[in-house]
């Protein structure tokens, strides 16, 4: 019992710290970086989505059923960009990081 007492109080210390409730905030080098991500995961939707209406337009898509596959994958990048702005206005960096690594 005696070795939970230091654990206690240290919880106690913790939790009554009002700086350790305080949120992380970004750096500013974090904050470049989540904007070059951002912007690099954007060039690369565009590219994607140009590519594919190339192919649509040239009639090189194989079938219907790969145009909706690509379709469905080129929605799901936009959406992983427009998840990754949002965390990147939250000052969640690592989760532009996570979010813009997918769309690569």
């Amino acid at each position: 019992m005696k070795h939970l007492l230091p654990i206690a109080i240290l919880l106690l210390v913790t939790i009554s710290d009002p700086a350790a409730a305080e949120p992380i905030r970004p750096t500013q080098d974090s904050l470049a970086e989540a904007q070059h991500l951002i912007h690099d995961a954007g060039h690369s939707m565009d590219n994607a989505w140009d590519a594919f209406h190339k192919a649509a337009l040239g009639g090189t898509l194989a079938s219907p059923e790969i145009q909706t596959a690509a379709e469905a994958d080129l929605m799901k990048g936009r959406d992983l960009l427009r998840k990754a702005m949002m965390a990147q206005h939250e000052g969640n960096i690592e989760e532009v990081r996570n979010l813009t690594k997918q769309i690569h």
